[in-house]
């Protein structure tokens, strides 16, 4: 074999190898890239917009879950779960900055109501309320219901705490109870 031949071979060798590294390394980079951008809804904190698509929570959604997800978790205005998010939420509502809140309310029964709620900025929020986990409501109740508002108020009487919206602008619910707590309320902040 020919000395240039033997040389042409060697160097195709070697382009061929620099390339499938480059390959390489430029698909871990894109990886890593896509991992630091693909972020979940649920694991923005401070500025969330949305903890995660409502409709896609499992039907067996648990207490457990629902603290660790960092939801407002009403049990008969008894015991309240992250009401620290709630706070912070209503600050952000008095600061005119963007934030939205999951609160779950549990029914007598033992059942789930949950609602989100995303507030926008300049007097701006849009809510869903998820009843289709409440077994005693009629099977035409249990389903989404999304809504616009205008106003959140926090209506205080001598035994208990609402945080209610009001003035619908868009849906079926003109005020939407978001999440209340007695005076007496057990606070656990996770």
């Amino acid at each position: 074999m020919n000395k240039n031949v033997k040389i042409s071979i060697i160097l195709v060798l070697i382009i061929i190898i620099l390339c499938g590294i480059m390959l390489f390394v430029s698909t871990k980079f894109v990886e890593k890239t896509e991992a630091k951008v693909d972020t979940k809804p649920s694991d923005i904190k401070a500025d969330k917009i949305y903890l995660n698509d409502i409709e896609k929570l499992p039907k067996e959604y648990s207490l457990e879950q629902a603290v660790k997800d960092n939801c407002v978790v009403s049990i008969h205005g008894k015991e309240i779960y992250n009401k620290d998010e709630l706070d912070k939420f209503i600050e952000c509502v008095n600061n005119n900055r963007e934030y939205c809140i999951r609160c779950i309310n549990y029914t007598i029964e033992g059942d789930m109501i949950i609602t989100d709620v995303y507030f926008e900025g300049d007097n701006n929020f849009r809510a869903v309320l998820d009843s289709t986990r409440d077994k005693w409501s009629a099977e035409k109740d249990k389903n989404y219901e999304y809504c616009k508002f205008k106003r959140l108020e926090q209506e205080e009487t001598g035994e208990q705490t609402t945080i209610i919206l009001k003035e619908a602008v868009e849906g079926k619910i003109e005020e939407l109870i978001i999440t209340w707590y007695n005076t007496e309320t057990q606070i656990i902040n996770k």
